[in-house]
């Protein structure tokens, strides 16, 4: 899947490799849903992955969000273009500290237990006010997560773009599509 922004923020020290740059990625701080809130929105199919099972959806107000479709929902019809209604679970940061030197490893992210993603990453932005972090995912993405709990949001507030960080987080879940 080609390189996507997530629905909760996104931003990107690397961001040659982003459409729209700092600005289209700090337009995303105002999309934050709360962690684990179930949303419903409006959307148009730009990517479908089945074999990831995976989508990346176009909001209406330009942000890209991808999203990962649990084994109940059928995407075999989706196709890029089409109108959609799509309702899920916002993603949630589970873990992060930051990880010194710059010797270790970046963007080995991978799925761990229980549908949550880890790995050593690079950080591309921190929204405090808004309680965001945006770091490089799987497949070289940039990934946005809500932040909550003050521990959570204390050690998020003290990392800055180009630091290196060890991040796990549940990914954002599709719960159901349906034509809009």
């Amino acid at each position: 899947m080609r390189t996507r922004l997530v629905l909760t923020l996104s931003t990107c020290l690397l961001l040659g490799a982003v459409p729209g740059g700092w600005q289209a990625a700090r337009a995303q701080a105002n999309a934050t849903p709360a962690v684990g809130a179930e949303k419903t929105t409006a959307a148009v199919v730009e990517d479908v992955d089945p074999t990831a099972r995976q989508v990346l959806l176009r909001l209406p107000d330009q942000t890209l969000v991808t999203l990962k479709v649990g084994p109940t929902v059928d995407i075999s019809g989706l196709k890029p273009g089409d109108h959609i209604s799509a309702r899920y679970v916002a993603a949630k940061l589970d873990e992060i500290h930051q990880v010194a030197g710059s010797s270790a490893p970046i963007e080995d992210m991978k799925p761990g237990s229980q549908g949550m993603v880890e790995g050593n990453t690079t950080i591309v932005a921190v929204d405090p006010t808004g309680h965001s972090i945006s770091f490089i995912g799987p497949q070289n993405t940039v990934e946005t997560i809500a932040v909550a709990g003050n521990a959570m949001i204390q050690a998020v507030t003290k990392l800055v773009p180009g630091d290196k960080a060890a991040v796990t987080y549940t990914p954002a879940i599709v719960v159901s599509f349906q034509a809009a």
